[in-house]
């Protein structure tokens, strides 16, 4: 799975410059966005879960960001039970 979204960061790869954002089921990227704001790309999966009418059950949600308290809320909000991240968290209370 990581060697999956490994390849699908193509902006990435090329410029260092933004983060990217997945939603999986199992093995399966059922969406991947890059945005220069992790906010951004976490936004458009939402967005794209919505407009495609897909459910959370058992969905894996993937970010190269660091986990910030907002981030946790938005994934939460989104009734995603699984929240991975390339990057530690950000501040822990």
């Amino acid at each position: 799975m990581l060697k999956l979204l490994h390849d699908k960061n193509e902006v990435y790869r090329s410029s260092g410059a933004v983060h990217g954002c997945a939603l999986c089921d199992g093995n399966t990227i059922l969406e991947f966005i890059e945005d220069v704001g992790r906010h951004n790309a976490v936004d458009a999966i939402a967005g794209n879960m919505w407009i495609k009418n897909l459910n959370s059950e058992k969905k894996i949600f993937y970010t190269t960001g660091r986990l910030t308290s907002e981030m946790v809320i938005k994934v939460a909000q989104m009734n995603i039970p699984y929240l991975l991240s390339r990057s530690g968290i950000q501040r822990w209370v």
